[in-house]
């Protein structure tokens, strides 16, 4: 499971059950996978896609859109490469850079990413310049890796676009084989809109459902407080943005 604090709240992933003490704090507790609700939890149920990473990387490939697995063999073709590491400091300047220009009211720090405990960058490169970076959490008892953000310089005049839009998804392909080879068993979007009408939303949804994974429904609960002070804020304020919600990761 992974824990996140945000102050008094709390923020569980891949709980199998529901702590008594977190009735009495603002929790929410995203893709809960236990049995039993408790009384007066509020529960939802969203979207998601996942790979299943047991299967061998000539299948995760063929079972891609063939678009998506062109673009992946074409970036191998022209000679991107990828690397992976724990170094959130370089990943921190060039998200925040790539939100601004792209107008995202989005600022990290170093703790919003160490927070979820297991971290991997993944980098993809081309002759020396970066095409696309993405941070995932992953959770070596649950064996799940779930994508958290990803940025890329496709706002830059100087940077090719369609070289970076075949590294970063030769970037996901990679990362797919990175978390194999560490025992994962499973790489979760972190959410994907099934709603045309959302139509920023939903093209990323079918742009994360192009690498052939499944669909699937998860549970998200709150407590008690939690919802009472959602609906305080929202009447306070027009909307909740002040309670915790990671409904999806951000970035492109």
């Amino acid at each position: 499971m992974i824990e996140l604090k945000h102050g008094m709240s709390r923020q569980r992933i891949y709980a199998s059950k529901v702590s008594w003490l977190d009735f009495f704090v603002p929790a929410t507790y995203q893709h809960f996978e236990g049995e039993t609700i408790p009384h007066f939890y509020k529960k939802e149920v969203r979207n998601t896609n996942v790979i299943d990473l047991s299967q061998d990387l000539v299948t995760i490939l063929s079972n891609m859109k063939s678009n998506t697995r062109n673009e992946v063999r074409r970036a191998e073709r022209e000679g991107c490469y990828c690397e992976f590491n724990e170094n959130v400091s370089e990943f921190i300047p060039f998200y925040n850079n790539f939100a601004k220009e792209k107008g995202l009211d989005d600022t990290l720090t170093s703790q919003s990413l160490t927070q979820y405990g297991n971290i991997c960058i993944g980098v993809a490169k081309h002759d020396d310049v970066i095409l696309s970076m993405h941070a995932t959490a992953f959770d070596m008892e649950k064996k799940k890796a779930m994508l958290l953000y990803s940025c890329s310089p496709r706002l830059a005049d100087s940077v090719d676009k369609k070289m970076i839009g075949w590294g970063n998804r030769y970037l996901h392909f990679k990362e797919f084989e990175h978390f194999k080879q560490i025992g994962m068993a499973e790489y979760d979007w972190n959410g994907v809109c099934l709603d045309p009408e959302q139509v920023e939303k939903y093209n990323i949804g079918l742009f994360k459902q192009a690498f052939g994974g499944q669909n699937k429904e998860n549970i998200w609960l709150y407590s008690p407080l939690y919802s009472l002070l959602k609906k305080v804020q929202v009447l306070l304020h027009g909307n909740g943005s002040d309670v915790p919600d990671n409904q999806m990761n951000r970035g492109g």
